[in-house]
């Protein structure tokens, strides 16, 4: 077995953290494209009182 010294220690340690804030921005990204998809009108108030409604497919 490799004997792992403080580079390699720092090296390992470096990419769990990267694997893990991967992982948690794929879980993000996946329940924000679940909530759009569920989202069916959006609306907007504009300057002026007008208001725009932006209908999505459901």
């Amino acid at each position: 077995m490799l004997a792992v010294g403080p580079p390699q220690e720092f090296i390992m340690r470096s990419l769990s953290s990267v694997q893990v804030k991967y992982t948690r921005a794929l879980e993000t990204l996946a329940r924000v494209r679940k909530i759009n998809r569920s989202i069916q009108q959006i609306n907007i108030a504009m300057e002026g009182g007008k208001q725009v409604n932006v209908a999505g497919e459901a």
